[in-house]
This record gives C-alpha cells, structure tokens and sequence, in this order.
C-alpha cells in the first residue's frame, strides 16, 4: 500500500500490487483511488477471487462500488462471473431483478434469455414476470407476431413510448380500412412512428389532418401528411378550409398560402382572405408584405392588436411618422422596436426609443447600427447641407 500511494496510485504501479493484497478493504481503496481504472479493477476483482464468488457476493461487491459512472467498470467486469450460459430462465429473471433491472447488466441478462426464440405466449409472459419493465418490453415487442398482443402492449398506458417506436415496423396496414387505421394509432396513443407508418394508407383527407393534429403537427409528420392532402389540386376555399380545419398550424398554412400566389392579389382580395381566417396570426404575416396601401397596412396591424410578428412584418411597408406610431402602439414591444428602430432616421427619435424600451439589448444593438449609417451619411453631405441636418 505504501509504494502503491507513493507512486502516487500511478495505474500501471496500482495494476500490478493489487494483486498482492489481502484485504478487501485496501482492495477497494486502490480501485477507488485510481479512479476505477479497467485494468486495476481486472487485478482487483481477481484479488477478491471473484471467480469463487456466490452471485450474490458478487451483487455485494458491485454495491460496494460508488453510485457514479466509476460502477460501470466494474459491473462490466462481473458480468462473465455470473456464468450466464449455465442459468436457467428463472435464474436470469431473479437475478434481474436482485439487480434492480439496472440498465448495463440488464441489457445482457436480457440477450441471454433469447427472446428471439420465444413464442407470442411466452414472450408475454416473461413481460408479466418482469413486471412489463421497459427494456424488457422494448425487446420482446420485436419479435410479438400477433398484431393483436403487439397492440396490446402499446396500448398500456404506462408502456414506454420508445417501446411502442420498437414495435411500430411489425404492424400490418395493407388492406385496413381508414377507421381500422385510426383504430390502430389511437391503441399505440399516436406514437409518431406508429402514425408515420399508418398515415400514407389513409384515403380521407380529414382523417389524414387528424393525424397531424393527434400528433400536434410535429414536424415529422407533418412532412409526410402535408403532400398527402394533394393541396396543389385544390380550390382556394378548400385551402382556407384546411388551414380552419388544422387551427390554422404553421406548417399547414405556410403550404397552402404558397399555392394562393399572395404577391399576385390586390389589397382588397388579401384583405377579404384575412377576413375569411379571422385574421389569423400565420395568414396576416403572410399577406401583409404584398399591400400597396401604407394606409390598410396600419388597419390590418390595429385589427391584430399589434401582434409582434404582423407588426414586424409590415413595418418596412411605412413612412417613419407611421412606424413611430406602430412601435408606440405596441407598448414599445422589444421584438417590434428592434426590427423598427434601424428603419428611423432621426436621431432624436431612435434614441427615444432606447430610452422607451430601457436600453433592451436587441433594441440597442440595432439603434447603434441605425446611429452609425446616420454619422455615415452626414460625413457625405456637403458643407451648405450640414447645416440643415
């Protein structure tokens, strides 16, 4: 121990005097202090006869080691002493569970089990005796060949949701009637890879949006049910009806307004489509860069309560006078004045508005850059201009 602690537990030092130990105490000291290093804990663990161990001895020396990450080290390293092969199945669930199904033995108890091998009936029962643990029910559910005991697990409300992405590929879709599949999806409580698998069987456009909104328009699916509802061939009115019937989503609305060709309508047309959506955030912001008319730019912003994003939209759209009017009319909202504030001219006025927004960052960094094209332009001016300025 003595020359051990001088070299300063150097590892390779620590590997080779281990073994010369005797008490278990000291043994553990030198596996601690070398910060559970593999090739000291190998040493260590052969000092301790390990090999001579009961299974549970073995449990009590990988408690011993401390809760961290130092405890994979050794868990590793005991695992070949539990002698796996030679356990029968009843063995291996006991001793998962005097392992607490603790994930890094787990994971190997559980490949010893073989569940590839087993029958539906088998299988569920080993799921009942491990008390439908979640790594357990994660693996057995890949080889479930009955559909109906697949949905049966995922159904469970305490079912893990990875468990339910696992199982997703082994479902059948082929020949379901829409309602079957929403039967489906609705048992697996709208698991994404469930719903991702499913959708694209649908034939009703509504049911195909349910989905999505099951799914509360994640991204993923929203990618693969969006060129499903085929909105290239539809009708103006049946676009503004998706957008409605989607509670006018992002993703929805951002391709069906791409097919209204916005930029091409006159004000009167854009304002009549904001109507129809009850000047739905999303379809506003949309529509209020293509106006002409400074005048409706500011109604459509009043209309919405100058709501950040319709205001910021719209901003570049108006005079100066008009965008001092918006940013005093948003209670100098930091997101409106930091978009507003680069489009001021007057130095007096920017520097109100810093004040106005007690000098938020975003709102000053921009004053700064609106100030600096100010200085820049001034130096430009002819000495008869200065004057004025």
């Amino acid at each position: 121990m003595a020359i051990m602690k001088r070299s300063l537990y150097n590892k390779e030092a620590c590997a080779l005097g281990i073994a010369f130990l005797k008490s278990e105490d000291n043994i553990f000291k030198i596996m601690e202090n070398t910060c559970y290093d593999e090739n000291v804990c190998l040493a260590g663990l052969k000092a301790l006869k390990i090999a001579e161990k009961s299974e549970n001895q073995i449990l009590a020396i990988i408690d011993r080691v401390k809760k961290d990450d130092h405890q994979k080290t050794v868990r590793k390293l005991c695992i070949p002493y539990f002698k796996l092969k030679e356990k029968k199945e009843y063995q291996i669930l006991n001793l998962l569970r005097k392992t607490n199904y603790d994930y890094p033995i787990c994971k190997i108890l559980i490949a010893a089990l073989k569940l590839e091998k087993k029958t539906d009936e088998q299988l569920l029962s080993l799921i009942e005796m491990t008390n439908f643990y979640d790594d357990v029910c994660t693996v057995a559910i890949k080889y479930l060949k009955n559909e109906e005991n697949i949905l049966s697990l995922m159904e469970r409300p305490e079912t893990h949701d990875f468990t339910r992405t696992t199982g997703a590929p082994a479902l059948k879709w082929q020949g379901k009637t829409d309602q079957q599949i929403l039967k489906t999806m609705e048992r697996a409580h709208y698991n994404s890879a469930v719903c991702a698998a499913g959708i694209i069987f649908l034939k009703s456009d509504y049911n195909i949006i349910e989905v999505m909104k099951n799914n509360h328009f994640s991204v993923d699916i929203c990618e693969i049910g969006i060129p499903l509802l085929k909105l290239e061939e539809k009708s103006e009115v049946d676009l503004l009806q998706i957008m409605k019937k989607t509670d006018y989503d992002w993703h929805i609305c951002r391709a069906c307004l791409k097919l209204l060709k916005l930029e091409e309508k006159m004000d009167t047309r854009l304002v009549d489509i904001m109507e129809r959506t009850a000047y739905n955030l999303h379809v506003c912001m949309a529509c209020i860069v293509f106006f002409k008319d400074p005048p409706v730019v500011l109604a459509i912003m009043e209309k919405t309560g100058y709501q950040p994003g319709v205001c910021i939209a719209g901003l570049k759209l108006l005079n100066e006078n008009d965008v001092l009017l918006v940013l005093t009319a948003s209670e100098y909202n930091h997101d409106v004045c930091a978009a507003g504030v680069s489009l001021l001219t007057r130095e007096n006025s920017i520097w109100n508005i810093m004040e106005k927004t007690l000098y938020e960052h975003r709102v000053c960094e921009e004053a700064v850059k609106a100030l600096k094209k100010l200085q820049t332009k001034a130096k430009t001016k002819k000495p008869d201009q200065m004057s004025n300025f």
